[in-house]
C-alpha cells in the first residue's frame, strides 16, 4: 500500500486496486475500451461525490483506491447535515445518470450502458454502496430490511437465469454480512 498527500487529502493505494484493474483489462480481451469507460466512469462518479462535498464545505480527507474502486472519506472538521449528506451520497449517481443519458443521445451505447450499470448498482442498499448508506440516513433498519431484501430477490434472479451457484453463495453471504453488520 502506497500513501501520500495533495494538498490536505490523503492519498491511499492499494496493490488490490491496480491487481483488480489488470485483472480487468486482461480478461476483457478486445473490449479494454469497456474497461477503461467503466473506469473513467467511476472516476467521474466519484468527482460527483467530491464536488458535493467541496460545495457544502465538507472537503475530502482520505482517497482510497482498492479492489472494489474508489472511496472518499469525509473530513472529520465539519459533518455535513442530514439533507447535505443526502446530496453528497446522490451527487455520485447523479453524474453516471447524466453520464447514460448523454452518451445514449450521441451514440456511445457501451458508455451509456456502463453508466447505467454503475448507476443501478450503486444505488443496491448494501452498506458499502451509496444506496445503503442514502437508506443508512433513515434508519439502520430499513437499510438492514432492504439489502436482506434485495439479496434474496438476486439470489433468485441468478439462480432463475441458470448462473454461476457461486454467484447465489456470493450475494447468500452478502446478506448474511448485511444483517448483522
Amino acid at each position: 500500500m502506497a500513501e501520500f498527500s495533495i494538498g490536505s487529502l490523503k492519498v491511499r493505494v492499494c496493490f488490490g486496486f491496480f491487481a483488480a484493474v489488470m485483472f480487468y483489462f486482461y480478461f476483457s480481451g478486445e473490449d479494454s475500451a469497456g474497461v477503461a469507460a467503466a473506469l473513467l466512469s467511476c472516476f467521474l462518479h466519484e468527482l460527483g461525490h467530491l464536488s458535493a462535498m467541496f460545495l457544502f464545505g465538507c472537503p475530502p480527507e482520505r482517497l482510497t483506491l482498492y479492489a472494489g474502486g474508489l472511496r472518499l472519506t469525509g473530513s472529520y472538521t465539519k459533518q455535513p447535515s442530514r439533507p447535505q449528506e443526502l446530496v453528497i451520497l446522490s451527487a455520485g449517481c447523479a453524474v453516471n445518470l447524466a453520464l447514460a443519458v448523454i452518451s445514449h443521445f450521441i451514440g456511445a451505447q457501451t458508455l451509456a450502458l456502463v453508466n447505467l450499470s454503475l448507476m443501478l448498482t450503486n444505488l443496491l442498499p448494501f452498506s458499502a454502496l451509496d444506496g445503503g448508506r442514502i437508506l443508512a440516513l433513515f434508519g439502520s433498519r430499513l437499510r438492514k430490511t432492504a439489502a436482506a431484501v434485495t439479496a434474496v430477490l438476486l439470489a433468485a434472479a441468478v439462480y432463475h437465469f441458470g448462473l454461476s451457484p457461486c454467484a447465489m453463495l456470493f450475494i447468500a453471504f452478502a446478506a448474511v454480512f448485511e444483517l448483522f453488520a
